[in-house]
């Protein structure tokens, strides 16, 4: 590209590219390592309002997490919890293609509900989610974030989740982490 180029010559093609231009260098520079995200899930917070189901005193949810759409998804063990979930499971997951990757995507699901609308397997999602990865290598990020549900057709939003992420480099082939 011309660095003389004017602001106004540079087309979409070039923003996508300035935008991840900076990022490249912790993907192509070494071919010995591949950049992961490890990340943990802590725990969800009101989920299931109490006061909507005052008979229900526990509920089984397990958490299912994802970088890429086409990836297989990463589901967390199944724990008692209501309203407050405990995970604290840790994750690590290879970036293959860093221009795409901007999310880590995860949702919460409750298991054994066979009376719920629309579900055939007893497995609702009750809140979901998308957190904006890392932007620098070794760089932390963690946080509640505010979980929405589909309800009626409409988006509402209910209950949170803690996570806390990190991008590394991992040795290729081995996937052992360098700090």
């Amino acid at each position: 590209m011309n660095k003389n180029k004017n602001k106004a010559e540079i087309n979409d093609d070039d923003d996508l590219y300035l935008e991840f231009r900076p990022r490249q260098h912790l993907f192509t520079n070494n071919l010995n390592y591949d950049i992961a995200l490890k990340y943990e899930i802590h725990r969800a917070e009101g989920l299931d309002n109490p006061n909507s189901y005052p008979l229900v005193n526990n509920r089984i949810y397990s958490a299912e997490s994802w970088i890429e759409p086409d990836e297989e998804k990463i589901q967390t063990n199944r724990v008692w919890g209501l309203p407050n979930p405990v995970w604290d499971e840790e994750c690590c997951v290879k970036l293959n293609r860093f221009w795409d990757v901007k999310f880590l995507h995860v949702e919460v699901l409750r298991h054994g509900s066979w009376s719920e609308p629309g579900t055939s397997d007893g497995i609702v999602c009750v809140g979901r989610v998308r957190i904006p990865l890392p932007e620098e290598l070794y760089a932390s990020k963690g946080g509640r974030f505010g979980l929405v549900r589909v309800v009626g057709g409409e988006l509402k939003g209910e209950g949170h989740i803690i996570v806390s992420m990190k991008l590394i480099k991992c040795r290729r082939h081995t996937h052992q982490s360098i700090w």
